[in-house]
């Protein structure tokens, strides 16, 4: 069984990145986002990589974070593209 809150993949220069959480609804944690950062990382280091697919595991995507005391409220804004690159949810 897979540790990981994120699924991620990189295909034919698309990234598919699956929030992998189905029993929560995909509500995101620290982990997640933590995951999440990673991956836009990678996504802004690799020049191939066109463009991004976001989707959920299960019947829903992530409806907001969770707050058991495992989210922290951030002032940064939401970011719509990484580096540059359209992300698409899926």
């Amino acid at each position: 069984m897979s540790d990981h809150r994120v699924r991620y993949e990189k295909k034919d220069h698309v990234a598919h990145v699956t929030m992998d959480r189905p029993d929560v609804l995909n509500a995101m944690d620290r982990r997640m986002h933590a995951e999440l950062a990673e991956i836009w990382d990678d996504v802004e280091a690799d020049d191939e990589i066109r463009a991004v697919v976001l989707t959920g595991a299960g019947a829903a995507r992530s409806p907001s974070a969770r707050t058991s005391g495992n989210a922290r409220s951030s002032t940064k804004p939401p970011r719509s593209a990484v580096g540059g690159r359209s992300v698409i949810p899926g």
